[in-house]
């Protein structure tokens, strides 16, 4: 109970009580009135009353909102990998918008707390939260967990370590988030690597009975076989038998990618383009030239770049569009070029296929949702192709479907019988080197098989305590129409609960990584280390860069 003269609030609601405090106000201009008059003063007061409180709740409301708008800012300037000081600017910006579309909000908006501070805090604070959730789900018995290792160096030269951890609690729910950013001192060997991770572990309380699997990248520090982490970890851990370690699929494609097939075609084409793009003047030049056509009036050479081997095929395309007018080109400056050999232009041809072909496997691999049995099924399937390409070679069966610059180059040169060998042993290396950098995947493939197609597998060969419920998961036809609709494994296997066995190994390797993450990882690394900031700072933004959505 509450005075609407002196808002004094009243212990205990009893009458007596009442009277004794009304009777203190004899004095208050209130007191004496009476009928109508008492009555309109007694409204006038409740009014004011709720005026106030709804001033109040809006108050209340409006520094809420405030408040949550900071976390958002906050929250995507992480995810950006943005400089903290750009909130600045950022306040600045929606000040001017709002002065122009709302100019009577205006002092709202300029009120708001956005700053360099404010947004550390934030940041600090959904870390901070991320971090808090991750370390309860982690902690628990029954969760299987894989990790995934990305070192890099950043501005500074400082060997980074990001861990990366997925996983896989009882009842399916599925977790992924940067576990934990280690820095390295002094050497990267995988010993040093490997008592890193042990820190890690002690400080996390983390049940490495329970890792499943581990992807690193190719480097020896990773993965030798006697000094490497994965070697080291499965020395001490004798319990971790069963443990997959394999080499990022992403990364073992962009080598089978990078292989030497018609080298010295590639080399002396990069030539021809570094001729024209080297030099800015001639690249003005070659240009102008360009301008002069309308087919060619907005297209320009691109310019090749190692690192950016992606590019590579569409480079080629480029070089193989633009051949006239870069034949036309060599002339004016009185240079013989390459493009004026038919054999090279063949060569140039197959080889611009093959890497669009390539180029096209890679992008299909990547993605944040891959699970690493989808990224194997395509790399197999791309196998298939090439010895499919193999065979079409050795007949001289070249159609524009499958080789569409080679195709319209022979028939530019009238040679469409030719036989082309050389190609043919193209293939041959390719193959062997897909077949030699995912060996290790073949070892896994009937495990993965087991988690992700089990209608499809072969009774016999399948482990002695899986053989009954395959038996009955074979005649479940609405878990067959599941799988055949190619649905989340995860859902499907969240409700199979009349499958546990198959539901565990399904839950075990589940939890093994695709391999978008290791990549973010070196994002992150490269986007948030351009900027120098101290090393709190960067561990808080790079758990919010590669935090979950």
């Amino acid at each position: 109970m509450m005075c609407l003269l002196c808002n004094t609030v009243l212990n205990t609601l009893k009458k007596a009580n009442a009277n004794k405090h009304y009777l203190t106000h004899k004095e208050h201009k209130y007191f004496a009135l009476e009928g109508e008059s008492r009555k309109a003063a007694l409204q006038k007061l409740k009014n004011e009353k709720h005026h106030q409180q709804a001033s109040f709740s809006a108050f209340v409301n409006q520094n809420s909102a405030a408040v949550a708008v900071t976390y958002k800012i906050a929250h995507i300037l992480g995810k950006r990998g943005k400089p903290f000081s750009d909130i600045e600017i950022i306040k600045e910006c929606i000040v001017e918008a709002v002065s122009m579309l709302d100019p009577r909000n205006v002092d709202k908006y300029k009120q708001l707390p956005l700053s360099r501070r404010t947004v550390t805090d934030r940041q600090h604070e959904l870390a901070q939260n991320v971090t808090e959730q991750l370390h309860t789900i982690i902690q628990n018995e029954d969760v299987y967990f894989s990790i995934a290792l990305d070192e890099s160096t950043d501005k500074t030269d400082s060997a980074q370590v990001l861990y990366f951890i997925r996983a896989i609690t009882k009842d399916f729910q599925c977790y992924e988030e940067l576990l934990a950013l280690g820095t390295l001192t002094g050497r990267t060997r995988g010993a040093d690597i490997f008592e890193n991770f042990k820190e890690v572990c002690n400080k996390l309380q983390l049940n490495v009975s329970n890792l499943v699997s581990v992807c690193t990248d190719g480097a020896p520090s990773m993965r030798g076989k006697k000094e490497g982490f994965v070697a080291l970890l499965k020395k001490e851990n004798l319990n971790l038998k069963k443990l997959i370690s394999f080499h990022c699929i992403l990364h073992q494609q962009n080598l089978c990618a990078k292989s030497t097939i018609l080298q010295d075609t590639l080399d002396r084409t990069i030539a021809i383009v570094n001729y024209i793009r080297v030099n800015r003047m001639r690249h003005r030049e070659f240009r102008q030239m360009l301008s002069l056509d309308e087919e060619t009036y907005s297209v320009d050479l691109p310019y090749y770049c190692k690192v950016r081997w992606l590019s590579t095929g569409q480079v080629l395309i480029k070089v193989l569009s633009l051949r006239r007018q870069i034949l036309n080109f060599y002339k004016e400056q009185g240079k013989q070029c390459d493009l004026s050999d038919e054999v090279f232009l063949r060569n140039l041809a197959f080889l611009s296929d093959m890497m669009t072909k390539q180029n096209n496997l890679n992008i299909c691999l990547q993605g944040e949702t891959r699970y690493i049995y989808e990224m194997w099924q395509k790399i197999q399937v791309f196998r298939k192709k090439l010895s499919f390409f193999k065979t079409l070679l050795c007949r001289s069966e070249i159609s524009a479907q499958h080789f569409p610059e080679l195709a319209k180059m022979l028939n530019e040169q009238n040679c469409e019988n030719k036989i082309f060998d050389e190609y043919v042993g193209v293939l041959d290396c390719l193959i062997e080197e897909y077949t030699n950098r995912f060996s290790d995947f073949d070892e896994h493939t009937p495990a993965m098989k087991l988690a992700f197609e089990p209608h499809l597998i072969d009774i016999s060969e399948a482990p002695a305590e899986l053989q009954m419920e395959l038996i009955d998961l074979g005649e479940d036809s609405i878990i067959k129409s599941l799988f055949n609709a190619k649905k989340d494994p995860i859902e499907i296997w969240k409700n199979a609960v009349e499958y546990p066995c198959l539901r565990e190994h399904a839950r075990r390797l589940l939890s093994c990584f695709g391999t978008y993450v290791t990549s973010t990882g070196s994002t992150a690394s490269l986007v948030i280390g351009l900027f120098k900031r101290p090393d709190l700072v960067l561990t808080i933004q790079t758990l919010t860069f590669l935090s979950s959505p």
